[in-house]
Order: structure tokens, then C-alpha cells, then sequence
């Protein structure tokens, strides 16, 4: 479950930036601060799996494709910067970045991995953000039924399980994972 703080402030990605660290993990959304929990291990695991199948496939298409991050914060706007699970910017979006920046815009592919703490409508909440700033591509990774649900803007949810291929579709173009490898 996510935790509201300091409900009668608003924040600016500015001040977002500037929090101390303190071993705490926090995501900005329309100005409001909020604390993440630590990850569980069902948790890690997927984020790792997700981001080393993608980050292996990258690198081993010859191309040049994007780059994959996993808890990195994007500035949506000036009082958004969510903290997805793992992102991937495309080639032409993250050259523009020296590596010292925060990267400012929609990532091309937005993947969240449910924990135990998320409400439902939370999740969907955060599905609309992405796509209200223009994230092609999201995908819910769901441990507890073993599922990967595709969003994409103004189109109908899809649901994949076991036996079914996770695909990059057009933003990562050849990218598939059998949905029971990521289980595994």
C-alpha cells in the first residue's frame, strides 16, 4: 500500500529532486508525495527477470533500440515524476539525456509489478497517468495470477497467462517472453 505524506503540501518535481535520502523510496503524483514500500522478493524477482530479458534482448539485437531502467523515476510534468518497475526509452528519446540528468518525458514502455499492498484502483489510476502523458505501452505484471495485462491508449485491456507470449509489439520489435518463463 502506498502512503500519502504531508497531505496539505504540494510539491514540485524540483523538490522532489532535492528529498535527502533517507532509504526511503517516493514517487511524485500530481504533487503529492508518496512513500513506495520496500519490494518483496516475488517482487524483485519479476522486476529483475523483466528487466534482464529486455536488457539481454537489447543488447543482443544488434540495434539500437532504447535502453531499460528499473526504479527510475520519470518527470511526467512539472509535479509528476512517477517510479515505475521498470521503463524503457527508446534510442531516440534517451540520447538526448547525459547520464547525470533526470529523464524528463513519457517513457515508451511503462511495466508496474502488483504488491501485495496495491488496491486495484490504484493500479488503474496509475495505467490512466501513464497514458494521459502519452506511454505507449504499459504492462501490469500480476504474481498472484500469474497474468501480464497489456494497456495501451483507447483500446481494450489484454490479459496473457501461462501459455501465452508477452511481445514488445511495435516499441520493442521482436521482443517476446513466454509469459511461463516469467513465472518460472
Amino acid at each position: 500500500m502506498t502512503t500519502q505524506l504531508h497531505k496539505a503540501k504540494t510539491y514540485t518535481v524540483e523538490e522532489y529532486i532535492k528529498l535527502p535520502d533517507n532509504g526511503k523510496r517516493y514517487e511524485l503524483i500530481e504533487g503529492e508525495l508518496i512513500e513506495m514500500p520496500g519490494p518483496n522478493i516475488n517482487h524483485g524477482r519479476l522486476t529483475n527477470r523483466l528487466a534482464v530479458s529486455l536488457t539481454n534482448y537489447i543488447t543482443n539485437s544488434g540495434q539500437n533500440l532504447g535502453e531499460i531502467f528499473s526504479n527510475m523515476a520519470v518527470i511526467l510534468s512539472s509535479k509528476t515524476a512517477p517510479l515505475p518497475d521498470v521503463v524503457f526509452i527508446s534510442a531516440e528519446k534517451i540520447n538526448n539525456f547525459e547520464g547525470s540528468q533526470v529523464f524528463s518525458g513519457a517513457p515508451d514502455l511503462a511495466i508496474e509489478v502488483i504488491s501485495p499492498t496495491d488496491k486495484w484502483s490504484e493500479i488503474i489510476d496509475k495505467v490512466r497517468l501513464y497514458h494521459s502523458y502519452q506511454v505507449t505501452l504499459v504492462w501490469v505484471v500480476d504474481p498472484f495470477d500469474k497474468a501480464v495485462l497489456v494497456f495501451r491508449p483507447n483500446q481494450s485491456r489484454r490479459s496473457l497467462f501461462i501459455g501465452d507470449d508477452l511481445t514488445g509489439e511495435e516499441i520493442i520489435p521482436g521482443f517476446t517472453l513466454p509469459v511461463k518463463d516469467l513465472f518460472a
